[in-house]
């Protein structure tokens, strides 16, 4: 967790949860998910990005994109499509990473230092409301 609650401020709201941020460094932040109709918070570490159509985060972990649905809290592994150019943590290789729908986007650091960009289909229909 990043020191103190100085630092923390909105980051995106729909009509379900509001979301808040927190961060203190390059790879050092944390993001709540407030529900509207709860004060009980969500706490996710990091996550990188959002869906707020769907509900969808998506965080980088050592060898996998996570992708989690806030509204049933379920969550699936993807892993990297582009493994073989990750050669350190993850979150230091990858850029501008956007989820819409099932489709995730993002830059990647290949063996050239050149970033490529690379998609993703998420077979999201398993942790989506049913």
């Amino acid at each position: 967790y990043c020191n103190g609650l100085n630092n923390m401020y909105l980051d995106w709201e729909t009509d379900e949860f509001i979301g808040l941020v927190q961060g203190c460094g390059t790879v050092c932040w944390t993001n709540t998910v407030i529900p509207v109709t709860s004060h009980k918070p969500i706490l996710y570490l990091s996550y990188s990005a959002i869906d707020t159509l769907n509900m969808n985060t998506v965080s980088i972990t050592d060898s996998t994109f996570v992708v989690t649905n806030l509204r049933t809290q379920k969550s699936i592994d993807v892993p990297f499509k582009g493994k073989n150019y990750i050669k350190g943590y993850p979150l230091f290789f990858i850029n501008n990473l956007k989820l819409v729908g099932s489709q995730l986007t993002y830059d990647v650091d290949n063996e050239s230092n050149q970033f490529i960009t690379e998609q993703i289909t998420i077979p999201i229909q398993p942790i989506m409301p049913k």
